[in-house]
């Protein structure tokens, strides 16, 4: 039985709960699971160990030396169009062939490799992928250590995560665990949630952690910074506080030219290890069945400048070329080769000569009124260009030209 003091509290209690549910309405509410998804039982597992099993227990190890640990969940971010998946891309593919990371780190602990590719999918699988294979002499579709995701495991969709679990252990099959789980990028997988809000963080951390409770590994998000890196990351600073290992790209330079990038990847922050690591890498172009792509190779800093350099400069185009021809052949005409024109034109802007000589070759239907046989480029009087049909167009003696 209950007195009156019981049946006051006990309707303070009703009265409560009733206006906690009215005002945040848990039956919309997306903590709350869908009405056909099975409940989730408790965690088996204890999340407590002794201090005799901590003694037992292996120390850290590092699958990227002095760069990425196992188990643990890690993050890289970049502006826009500075590369960062491409970065990724190449963690991913060291881990999972025991080849270097970024050219230069050696890979530890190798292994499976899964990589949700929220964004731009069709060209990670045959274009990016296939390039860093055929520039590690793989063939392409070669590496079967790695599985690509059409897509990002959303924080806001328990359902989705479970099913990406479930096809992840079905790939890795019984008794393997992955090593590393790319989530590429961020903002899919928050899937239109708060990113300036600490619990929208606090979500997809936990997230993570049910993932790699399932499979194994640790993970890498690629992120986005604004162009202001000193300002960090975008939302709320939960998300770079949860992370153990948090890496920007501070620098980037593209020379149009030659299509060259250079990126500058700094270490800003690791829970264990030392901070303010630097690796300076220059993107190669390598052509696949399906088109063109890049590849990141180490570089000097006086290659990055040399591109940083290039980039600020005039780009090569018909009214350069033209101006240049003009200024070698005054008052004397003839010819030069690609070469000699590619040597002019790098001195002339700061650009490296083989980088303007793939130009000219590769723009040589587009600069046609200029040339003359195989490789010969006219040097007018004045600054009227060559028609096409210039004598000498066809079977001209090269042994003869500048």
């Amino acid at each position: 039985m209950l007195n009156n003091d019981d049946n006051i509290n006990q309707k303070i209690d009703d009265d409560l709960r009733h206006a906690f549910r009215d005002d945040f309405d848990f039956e919309h509410d997306d903590f709350a699971p869908p009405e056909d998804e099975p409940k989730r039982e408790a965690p088996v597992k204890s999340m407590f160990r002794t201090r005799q099993h901590d003694k037992a227990a292996p120390p850290p190890k590092y699958m990227i030396e002095g760069l990425l640990q196992e188990d643990t969940h890690n993050a890289l971010y970049a502006p826009k169009s500075f590369l960062k998946s491409f970065l990724a891309l190449d963690l991913s593919y060291a881990i999972a062939t025991a080849l270097k990371a970024f050219g230069s780190l050696p890979v530890i602990e190798p292994g499976p490799v899964v990589y949700f590719a929220g964004e731009g999918h069709d060209d990670v699988v045959k274009n990016r992928s296939c390039a860093w294979e055929i520039a590690h002499e793989f063939l392409p579709y070669e590496v079967d250590n790695i599985i690509f995701a059409h897509g990002a495991p959303y924080v806001n969709q328990p359902a989705v995560v479970d099913q990406a679990i479930a096809d992840i252990k079905g790939w890795l099959g019984a008794g393997r665990k992955a090593k590393l789980t790319v989530i590429d990028t961020l903002n899919r997988a928050l899937n239109g949630e708060d990113e300036d809000r600490a619990h929208t963080a606090s979500k997809y951390l936990n997230m993570l952690k049910r993932i790699t409770d399932e499979i194994g590994g640790a993970t890498l998000t690629v992120a986005h910074l604004g162009k202001d890196t000193s300002r960090g990351g975008r939302g709320t600073s939960a998300f770079e506080a949860g992370f153990d290992t948090v890496m920007y790209i501070t620098e980037h330079a593209h020379d149009l030219d030659s299509d060259e990038h250079v990126i500058t990847v700094e270490v800003r922050y690791q829970k264990v290890g030392p901070d303010g690591a630097k690796y300076r890498l220059k993107s190669r172009q390598v052509k696949t069945d399906d088109g063109y792509s890049l590849v990141l190779e180490p570089c000097t800093e006086t290659e990055m400048a040399q591109v940083a350099k290039a980039a600020t400069t005039g780009k090569i185009d018909r009214n350069t070329i033209l101006d240049a021809l003009t200024e070698m052949g005054r008052g004397h005409g003839g010819y030069v080769t690609t070469g000699k024109l590619a040597e002019y034109l790098a001195d002339k802007y700061g650009k490296k000569k083989d980088s303007v000589q793939r130009t000219l070759n590769r723009k040589r239907d587009e600069f046609a009124e200029f040339r003359v046989g195989v490789d010969g480029w006219a040097l007018p009087l004045d600054a009227s260009p060559m028609p096409v049909n210039h004598p000498g167009q066809n079977g001209l003696d090269m042994s003869r030209t500048n």
